[in-house]
């Protein structure tokens, strides 16, 4: 089966040897990575990290749990899929970054998403109209890299503002003058106020 073995022995004089493993998928089997916009990448913050893992169905986690921790794998079972996920994604934060990194990233996620909170230390955007089209107004946030990312964000019901659901790109926003907090999906805030 692994001619290649050979192939290298007879045409190089070296032994060829190879390292299997398996592929973490999602419910669906298909593999995870950028190609299905599932990636964690080595170079996302903390923050983003801990939470895209905490976006994992719950059916991965055993696998998940195998393949990037030493956590047992029955923890699970022990624990319950959200506390499971927690410490899977804080494990795996503390691989890539700081553990005052994770702490602060597992913080965060507990605050914003279980508690519902605003957070606190948002980026804040100026914007020189004092309305424009939601579209134009996702955009403009630099939380969509493109007009048809935006776009698809707002039909698929992921931007609200100051807590409202917007899901008209033609309609009309207007900035009031102490601003307003967007959020992106579940994990990008930003606040926006007029130059």
């Amino acid at each position: 089966m692994l001619v290649g073995r050979t192939l290298m022995k007879d045409l190089e004089n070296k032994e060829k040897f190879v390292l299997t493993t398996k592929l973490l998928e999602d419910p669906s089997g298909a593999k995870m990575g950028k190609t299905e916009g599932n990636a964690v990448n080595l170079t996302d913050s903390a923050q983003d990290i801990f939470g895209k893992i905490m976006a994992f169905p719950d059916k991965m986690l055993p696998l998940a749990i195998e393949l990037l921790t030493d956590l047992p794998v029955n923890i699970v079972e022990e624990k319950g899929p959200l506390e499971a996920k927690k410490k899977l994604a804080y494990d795996v934060t503390t691989q890539i970054h700081t553990v005052e990194e994770a702490e602060k990233a597992y913080a965060y996620f507990e605050k914003t998403f279980q508690k519902r909170e605003t957070p606190e230390d948002l980026k804040t955007v100026k914007i020189s109209e004092s309305h424009l089209p939601l579209l134009d107004l996702v955009f403009a946030t630099h939380l969509a890299s493109s007009r048809s990312e935006a776009k698809r964000l707002i039909n698929q019901k992921a931007i609200d503002i100051d807590g409202q659901e917007q899901n008209d790109p033609a309609k009309e926003i207007e900035i009031p003058d102490k601003g307003f907090v967007v959020r992106v999906g579940k994990v990008k805030f930003v606040k926006v106020v007029i130059k």
